[in-house]
């Protein structure tokens, strides 16, 4: 019978996660693979030890073929997770070429994500964490290929608008398992060694970058470039850009809804204020809004874009929505020449 015990009280700690795992582990003979998990596990503690890490700061959760690093010190820097994973790939790149035996030589593939879990006992006895922060790692990992490294929205939102991360992640849409759908950024610096940078072989499959925008894309994006000393003026974290992402979209419902009307039936815009009040007045209307309702909004409008992010910057605030990066110039020109010359953007 299990015994039963007083309740204890729930330990949460926010955990930044690394987690690996080794590529084509379950092709390898049972001696490779020991000599890999070992070999792994000498270049992740190098990688801690190297950063001066002490033990109680983090835990190592092993995983077969690979396993999770939690760090758990509240003082550690916001992107010890990135510069440890950075770390792992140049120590292995190291070890590959050294290593003449190829059936030694190996790839890891990293998922990076941070959340607050919980602390818990494991049935050994030992120190481990659990809860919806790790299992997001393991689902971000799980789109990446051998030397790639993937993080999860929280950490894309917290780096890029760091000069040392801006415009070095790549966006794609993922789908996990019961259809969930998630945000992951792809690490793209190219000088770090050891790192791949190649578009990850589940997105290439997936991802069609010759779709034509929709009207309504189109439309926002115009509203994008020509509204971009504005957008740079009020943007900032949360409420702000929402708010910004909110107008742009009902800028270009409007912009379809006036290029259809007739004399017979009229276009009333449905922007606050119909049309008539000024950019500045909208957005202090939406800025007064209740937050939930600016961010469901926010929400839906991520929706309609989601196929076309990768043609969107975030501008340095972490937030995609707002920015057109080159690419997303030429796709509009492209697919919307009619768009493109009502707006007179060769002139922007």
């Amino acid at each position: 019978m299990v015994p039963e015990h007083d309740k204890s009280e729930v330990l949460r700690r926010y955990a930044k996660y690394i987690f690996l795992d080794v590529v084509k582990f379950s092709k390898r003979s049972a001696e490779t693979q020991s000599d890999i998990v070992d070999k792994l596990n000498r270049i992740v503690r190098y990688a801690l030890e190297d950063r001066n890490i002490e033990k109680e700061d983090y835990l190592l959760i092993p995983t077969g073929d690979g396993m999770c690093v939690a760090l758990i010190s509240p003082s550690q820097s916001y992107d010890l997770h990135m510069q440890i994973a950075l770390d792992i790939l140049r120590l292995l790149d190291s070890y590959n070429k050294r290593t003449t035996i190829k059936t030694r030589q190996f790839q890891v593939r990293i998922g990076i994500n941070e959340n607050t879990d919980i602390l818990v006992t494991d049935v050994n006895y030992r120190r481990t964490i659990a809860g919806a922060g790790i299992n997001m790692a393991a689902r971000v990992m799980d789109k990446a290929d051998g030397c790639q490294i993937l993080v999860s929205q929280i950490v894309y939102e917290a780096l890029q608008p760091t000069e040392l991360y801006m415009d070095k992640f790549r966006p794609f849409d993922a789908e996990g398992k019961h259809g969930l759908r998630f945000q992951v950024y792809q690490y793209i610096d190219k000088s770090n060694a050891g790192l791949n940078c190649a578009t990850p072989t589940e997105f290439v499959r997936k991802q069609d970058p010759e779709l034509k925008l929709s009207e309504e894309v189109a439309y926002y994006f115009a509203h994008a470039v020509r509204n971009k000393k504005f957008i740079i003026g009020k943007q900032a974290a949360g409420h702000n850009n929402y708010s910004l992402a909110v107008i742009l979209w009902f800028l270009a419902i409007d912009s379809i809804g006036a290029a259809k009307a007739t004399e017979i039936a009229p276009y009333e815009p449905r922007i606050y204020g119909g049309g008539r009040a000024g950019l500045e007045d909208v957005y202090n209307h939406y800025q007064s809004l209740d937050f939930q309702i600016i961010r469901s909004l926010a929400d839906f409008i991520d929706a309609q874009l989601s196929k076309f992010r990768f043609y969107l910057d975030s501008g340095g605030t972490g937030y995609t929505l707002l920015f057109l990066n080159d690419r997303g110039q030429k796709k509009l020109k492209k697919d919307w020449p009619n768009i493109w010359k009502e707006f007179g953007l060769d002139k922007v």
